[in-house]
């Protein structure tokens, strides 16, 4: 640009479309521990203990409020456009600007069978020691339900830099940006419930204690065996002409980041030191959402029939679990859920509700300040050139979260059972948190040899909690299917926090050390040892709270997770190796192969929110926990991988095995009860082939074992989820100008 210097312009867009049908045996995520002792009655749910109780030698076993066979197909689309610009006025200054925005829309189909009443009559039960249920025998109700949602993802973000450096010892920069995320997603779901009479009044066989199938649960293969009573037929459409329920929900989250920072780079001529760097940093990230439930009910007999009548639809697969073994039903009645939501409610949506307020919305926002001093160096220690960095950080945190709060109305329902709702007369309360910590760290970097590098680390670091988990709200069981309870008692203890704002960063000490061995140009071998220590846990508190129900002041003990003080240790080794086999003749000089393990194992604890032991922080009164913690989230003791890639000149092929061994899985978004996805392994393969310059092609095949995933809860052995995806394939072309 002559005069105006240099202008760097990149422009892009991408594209991504696929299906990705689904099948699983399932179960819901609240789980609860029953008296091992009594002869639950044929017309109640099974009683629950507490951790008291279990101390003091009461039997127990674990179960779940629902199960669920479910098959879905979902479709996702994905577009995003984005584009960068640079300005180099002179050789002192550089102008930065980039853009981007992307957007996926989502939907899924589904057709499930609820069993929703599964702690009712529970008994000729099989437990394992640690309260794992194998067997037993009991009566649900049997819901035909289906489920269509929509999701609308879309992402701005954009960052505006500049770059100055007014003489060759200083380099002086500063960067704004702007990140926003809004995510739509709308359920319109439906129920058929089994009645005691079909569509043509006749009385249906099976069906007990008013609406209630009895059935035997056995758990000895893939998935659990479910024999229900031979004289109810699943799979008769007739059948299902009962508390028939629409419900739209949508749930709306916002995530929007802004960010600001400075930095400064000095480079002496001499001396230790190579770099000094500082700077500064400024953000607000503010978290939004709210979830609105409308519900239809109806129990006129007409209106069911002609809607079960002409919403029917064939199940949509022919095949359902057919490669677990154990399972015993393979397809059951199903309707359009779109049909019968306009049959029920004469609109294909109804629309939001007038009133988006809800107990369970979160408002969070969280300003983080932080300075920072790093030096690079490059010396001579013990004889050996040695290069690293050495520095201090310091972050303050300020957390502020809305809550809101309402009078709750009991209902009894006509079975006997209750539920909460909200009054809607609502009050708002705002928590605020903050602190502040200090991170040191130091590396370096030994050259032993020209072949062979030594590397040794320490340092401090923090984990902030994710922004949806500081927030102010609670939620309430508002009529689920699977969530009505026997007393106003156990109804007030199915009230739980949307999150923690007072919970606070989880803070390790670090240090690793690894040897790196270049043995020739076609082998590296590596091994590292590292080690954590954790300042803090995941453990449940009890925070006694006051609320309205019925229009008395009631004491309600709310269960909420906490970082407590508590010590925990990570020891990990991991051993990396890779060879080429460059030296071989012709088109066999472009094999290679990749391997490699890790070890890692901790004495972290993630208390279960409900099961396991819970501290009241006003009283210091701890109970103690039915079931075993989890450790931390995502860490397994055994990962392994292994690789071979082939380069044929302009075809290139990867052949990649991924194991992992069993760890626990947090649910995304409110607190939920712990998961275990067990142990897993898997073979993906890839292929490129570059046409020219401009064009490539590629293939890509994932899962070709096809491996199931397989999740317990809330301890490993007590089955939740058998899930599997096939054998998935991706064709994707790449096109730059």
């Amino acid at each position: 640009m002559g005069n105006a210097g240099k202008l760097g312009v990149s422009i892009g867009v991408q594209a991504l479309e696929g299906s990705n049908p689904e099948e699983m045996f399932s179960s819901s995520s609240t789980w609860v521990a029953c008296d091992g002792r009594e002869v639950v009655g044929a017309t109640r749910n099974c009683t629950q203990v507490n951790g008291n109780q279990v101390a003091n030698g009461v039997p127990y076993y674990l179960v779940p409020s629902s199960r669920i066979y479910r098959q879905f197909i979902e479709h996702d689309k994905r577009d995003s456009q984005f584009a960068a610009l640079q300005w180099r006025p002179s050789d002192t200054v550089e102008v930065n600007l980039d853009y981007q925005h992307s957007k996926r829309d989502y939907t899924e189909d589904r057709s499930d069978l609820s069993l929703s009443s599964m702690m009712r009559n529970l008994n000729n039960r099989v437990v394992t020691d640690d309260g794992a249920l194998l067997h037993h025998t009991g009566s649900t109700t049997v819901d035909s339900t289906g489920n269509f949602l929509e999701r609308q993802e879309e992402y701005t973000g954009g960052g505006f830099n500049v770059i100055f450096r007014p003489s060759p010892a200083w380099t002086l920069s500063t960067d704004l940006s702007y990140s926003n995320t809004e995510r739509d997603q709308i359920e319109r779901s439906t129920r058929l419930r089994a009645g005691r009479t079909d569509v043509n009044g006749r009385p249906v066989g099976g069906i007990k204690n008013t609406r209630y199938v009895d059935y035997t649960y056995d758990y000895s293969g893939d998935v659990p065996s479910i024999y229900l009573d031979p004289a109810f037929d699943v799979n008769n459409p007739d059948n299902f002409t009962d508390s028939a329920l629409v419900r739209r929900r949508q749930q709306h989250r916002e995530h929007t980041i802004r960010a600001g920072r400075f930095d400064a780079t000095f480079t002496p001529e001499s001396g230790f030191f190579t770099a000094i760097k500082g700077g500064l940093r400024r953000s607000e990230a503010t978290y939004t959402d709210y979830t609105d439930t409308v519900d239809v009910t109806t129990t006129n007999v007409a209106a069911i029939r002609a809607a079960n009548l002409a919403c029917r639809q064939a199940f949509p697969q022919d095949d359902f679990l057919a490669n677990a073994s154990g399972n015993t039903i393979d397809q059951w009645a199903s309707f359009d859920s779109r049909c019968l939501f306009k049959a029920f409610t004469g609109v294909d949506d109804t629309g939001l509700s007038a009133d988006l307020r809800n107990p369970a919305n979160n408002d969070v926002t969280e300003k983080t300040s932080a300075l920072y001093l790093m030096g690079d160096y490059s010396a001579e220690w013990f004889g050996l050139p040695v290069t690293g960095n050495i520095g201090v950080r310091g972050v303050r945190t300020e957390v502020r979260s809305v809550g809101l709060r309402s009078g709750l109305d009991v209902i009894n329902n006509p079975d006997g059972t209750v539920t909460l709702e909200p009054t809607g007369d609502y009050t708002s309360q705002v928590l605020k948190s903050s602190n502040t910590e200090w991170l040191p760290s130091f590396n370096a970097a030994f050259e032993l040899r020209p072949d062979l590098l030594l590397r040794v680390g320490a340092y401090r670091a923090m984990s902030r909690p994710d922004l949806a988990a500081e927030g102010f709200g609670r939620t309430f069981n508002l009529g689920e299917v699977d969530t009505e309870f026997n007393s106003v008692g156990d109804a007030l203890r199915s009230i739980t926090a949307t999150g923690n704002p007072r919970a606070k960063p989880l803070m390790s000490w670090n240090g690793d050390l690894s040897l790196e061995w270049y043995a020739n140009e076609d082998t590296m071998l590596s091994g590292a040892l590292y080690y954590k220590q954790f300042n803090g846990g995941s453990m449940p508190v009890i925070v006694n709270e006051s609320f309205d129900i019925d229009g008395q002041s009631v004491t309600v003990p709310v269960e909420q997770l906490a970082t407590s003080d508590q010590k925990s240790d990570l020891f990990g080794v991991e051993f990396t190796a890779s060879h080429s086999f460059s030296y071989l003749p012709g088109i066999f000089s472009g094999l290679g192969v990749k391997a490699s393990y890790n070890y890692a194992d901790s004495n972290f604890k993630t208390e279960d929110l409900r099961l396991g032991e819970s501290t009241d922080p006003s009283t210091g009164v701890v109970t103690p926990g039915i079931v075993e913690p989890a450790n931390i989230f995502g860490l397994s003791k055994h990962v392994a991988s292994a690789q071979v890639y082939w380069g044929l000149g302009k075809l290139d092929l990867q052949a990649i095995y991924k194991y992992r061994s069993d760890y626990y899985q947090q649910f995304v978004g409110d607190p939920s009860q712990n998961r275990y996805v067990r142990d897993n392994g898997s073979l993906d393969f890839r292929a490129t082939y570059k046409v020219n310059k401009h064009l490539s092609l590629s293939l890509s095949a994932s899962n070709l074992t096809d491996e199931p995933r397989v999740s317990d809860m809330p301890i490993l052995g007590s089955f939740r989820e058998y899930t599997t995806y096939g054998r998935r394939y991706y064709l994707g072309v790449r096109y730059r100008f």
